[in-house]
């Protein structure tokens, strides 16, 4: 057999491989979106009704106190970017996304691209968020970032709470 007689057949091999490399990104793609989704778009279920951070900072505005969180959830409502309107905009996108999936015939390329637009979003918020705690804390005194970096270890330590889980007892931080 010939070097022209193969050809073909490698063609065909590198055709699959980069279908099955296809697929498997379209499932993990998806697979992403169906939890980020799934956690922005849910309403009450075990953790309650959704609250103002669910697109936060994570722990960092977690370890603000009560006076920072106010203050943060202030700035961020009054420049309409609360999770409202995230919210809204996400569930538009996810639209797109749902369309774009049921379209025949199926442009693979075109669907990732918008599944792209939820994931840049909630990225784009959590910096706009990430931005307003940087300059809270800016704002501390060394009495008061020592505070809330002692609040922000605790939250680390503990992690995200969990319903099946009863929380951590404090450590002693002397012990260490």
């Amino acid at each position: 057999m010939s070097n022209a007689e193969k050809q073909p057949e490698a063609g065909k091999t590198s055709f699959r491989w980069g279908r099955l490399v296809l697929v498997i990104s379209l499932a993990l793609n998806l697979m992403v979106l169906g939890i980020v989704g799934g956690a922005v778009l849910s309403r009450g279920g075990p953790s309650g009704p959704p609250r103002i951070d669910v697109l936060s900072f994570g722990p960092y505005t977690a370890a603000l106190d009560q006076d920072g969180r106010r203050v943060l959830r202030r700035e961020i409502f009054a420049e309409g970017k609360g999770v409202g309107n995230v919210r809204k905009l996400l569930r538009q996108d996810f639209e797109a996304v749902l369309a774009a999936l049921r379209a025949t015939p199926f442009d693979a390329e075109a669907t990732g691209v918008l599944m792209n637009v939820p994931t840049d979003r909630i990225a784009g918020h959590a910096d706009y968020v990430r931005q307003h705690v940087l300059e809270l804390i800016m704002q501390m005194d060394d009495a008061e970032r020592a505070a809330y970096a002692d609040r922000l270890e605790e939250k680390l330590r503990k992690g995200p709470p969990r319903p099946d889980k009863p929380p951590r007892p404090p450590q002693d931080r002397a012990a260490d």
